[in-house]
């Protein structure tokens, strides 16, 4: 798996930087031979970093090696049966071919058994561990380096480049806890939802009071008729009304049809140069079919789309007065549109009027045996009381681990973030020292090494891209963890109002605010580096940090409410700019899935209508964003 931009850039500028210390002339003060111990201790810690596989993170974080390490696979292997049956035929086939071809003389055996199957996941897991140490040792020495001489050009970016990595893995593995928590999390309000079900189930049948209680329900039937039959009729009305702006609509495309095909005729036919007679029947037909194809288009897009046929403007006020008159003509997208509700609605009465009637045959039947229904749900909230105790501590356990993990993302991105701008530092020193060098002892520009380094216009730009993808990983755990602390606080909130119990949500709402102030810290200070960054680019390149930048303004418009449009505005605004002319890039497909998110929430802000109100889509909100 190749390694992430920032990644490469700070890999490219730290090898770079190390290059041209070894290349420099022969050192003689201590000042220089520490440096150049420190210089080789960085080159140790970056050849460690190449033992570094960046996909087995992701493997770890997406399987779950430690929970499918302690699976049963004869269970798995059974719940799987056909699948496994397939694969151990394949993997026998292959065995065979390599033994047949002489390709190895030991062909390890294949296989998908119980005992094949843990021996792979324990060796991954294995494999996982060693790379989690090649990652520690590379560390180490980096951090050896940067004792010696974390001032030296090319030392503190292999710290941060480390830090980065363990950043990325920290938040990879509170990514993979955040999805454990989320469905310990439903599952804890489904039983929450089940308990409170319970309880007022068994209070329902404690109180029962059958007197004109199936009268009432099947008056309620009864009512749930009459909308379906209104129901019915509005269906009836609307796929009338499609039926008949469809008709409309082909004989408008007929005649718009025929028109073009005139059209064309009288440009193939044309005029005779020179003969005015012969131009001016030519312009008169030409004209005469223009306006019919006009008009016709007028209609087509009137009954696509709707209009209010004839209205005048107010003559007084021809940019903002309002329209007068006219005849509202709906537009057969709309009218379809109408049809998606209302089939909708005509659904849910339906199913309203099912679940009513299967009450009117509960009810009837729950006047024989109420008593055991009652006690049968006294029973059951019982039980669902011992769940609900051993799911919040589940809960509480992994929002914990969860905290800790992004805790430690969170230091190692601001480790990284510290290393790149010392890094930066040195970069830029490194420079002036040269500058004034050469300034003082080479005024012809003669030496070759300080013309390398003052004519360097790649490292400073790298050194500062890279603090600021520190910052924005930085920024990204931030916004992570106020996230998932706000539905996980709600969540609390909710299984309290449910079931009752008192829960202090105190603390954890003052880590959810701290949690707030440092994202949105974290995202304005990313802020600013990708827009000194995007200032200074080239327009070639520019695409590269406005893609980050409108990233961050995405971020900024989740953890700053008050100013949520603007950020958002101005995260459409950068992304457009981004892509502009440049959509179909594969080196943009990151950006342009951010582009279709921001399209999905927000339509109207790339020029494109949301739904209107009735669609089905106004029942429906992302809350996170």
């Amino acid at each position: 798996m190749a390694l992430k931009p920032h990644v490469i850039v700070g890999g490219v500028v730290g090898a770079a930087l190390v290059v041209a210390g070894f290349v420099a002339p022969a050192m003689r003060s201590s000042a220089s031979k520490t440096a150049a111990a420190a210089l080789a201790q960085a080159g140790l810690a970056r050849e460690a970093l190449g033992d570094y596989d960046l996909g087995l993170p992701l493997l770890d974080a997406r399987a779950d090696l430690a929970t499918l390490r302690q699976q049963n696979m004869s269970e798995l292997r059974g719940s799987a049966a056909d699948r496994f049956t397939a694969l151990d035929a394949k993997l026998a086939d292959i065995a065979r071919q390599a033994r047949i071809s002489g390709a190895t003389s030991n062909v390890p055996p294949l296989g998908t058994d119980s005992a094949s199957l843990s021996g792979a996941v324990s060796a991954t897991v294995r494999l996982v561990q060693a790379n989690d140490a090649a990652l520690d040792e590379a560390l180490k020495l980096a951090r050896d380096a940067d004792q010696q001489g974390g001032n030296v050009p090319g030392v503190a970016s292999v710290v941060g480049d480390i830090e980065y990595l363990r950043a990325a893995r920290a938040l990879a593995e509170a990514q993979r806890l955040r999805t454990t928590l989320e469905a310990k999390q439903a599952g804890l309000l489904a039983l929450a939802l089940g308990w409170k079900r319970a309880q007022g189930n068994a209070d329902y049948y404690k109180s029962l009071d059958f007197s004109g209680a199936l009268e009432e329900l099947r008056e309620g039937v009864a009512e749930f008729e009459e909308r379906a039959l209104g129901a019915a009729a509005e269906l009836t009305t609307l796929r009338r009304a499609i039926a008949e702006r469809e008709t409309e609509l082909e004989q408008v495309r007929a005649e718009l049809a025929e028109t073009r095909g005139r059209l064309l005729e009288i440009e193939t036919r044309g005029f005779t140069v020179g003969g005015d007679d012969s131009f001016a029947t030519y312009r008169a037909a030409y004209r005469e079919q223009s306006d019919k194809l006009r008009a016709a288009q007028r209609r087509e897009q009137d009954l696509r789309f709707g209009a209010l046929r004839g209205a005048q403007l107010d003559a007084e006020d021809l940019v903002s007065g309002p329209l007068r008159g006219g005849e509202l003509v709906e537009g057969s997208e709309k009218l379809r549109r109408r049809l998606v509700v209302a089939e909708q609605r005509a659904e849910k009465i339906a199913a309203g009027m099912s679940r009513l009637s299967e009450k009117v045959e509960f009810v009837t039947g729950t006047r024989r045996n109420a008593k055991e229904e009652e006690q049968r749900y006294e029973t059951q909230r019982g039980g669902t009381r011992t769940g609900l105790d051993r799911a919040r501590a589940d809960v509480n356990r992994l929002a914990g681990e969860v905290v800790e993990k992004e805790k430690a993302a969170i230091q190692s991105a601001q480790a990284a973030v510290s290393a790149y701008r010392k890094a930066k530092t040195a970069i830029a020193n490194r420079i002036k020292q040269a500058r004034e060098t050469r300034r003082e002892r080479d005024p012809k520009n003669e030496n070759a090494r300080l013309k390398w380094i003052v004519d360097d216009r790649y490292s400073e730009p790298f050194g500062k891209s890279a603090e600021a993808a520190a910052r924005l990983l930085e920024a990204r755990t931030q916004t992570h963890r106020y996230e998932w602390l706000r539905a996980h606080i709600d969540a609390l909130r909710q299984d309290s109002t449910t079931t009752g119990v008192s829960v202090d949500l105190s603390q954890k709402e003052s880590i959810l605010e701290a949690a707030r102030e440092s994202a949105a810290q974290a995202l304005n200070e990313a802020t600013a580096l990708f827009e000194d960054i995007v200032g200074r680019s080239p327009d070639q390149t520019k695409w590269i940090p406005q893609s980050s930048l409108a990233a961050v303004y995405y971020l900024l418009s989740k953890v700053e409410p008050t100013e949520a449009d603007l950020h958002f505005g101005k995260a459409v605004e950068t992304i457009k700019s981004a892509l502009e002319g440049r959509e179909h890039s594969p080196y943009l497909a990151d950006a342009a899935k951010l582009r279709d998110l921001l399209k999905m929430l927000n339509p109207a802000a790339f020029g494109e209508g949301g739904p209107e109100e009735g669609d089905p889509e106004d029942d429906f909100s992302d809350d996170n964003g």
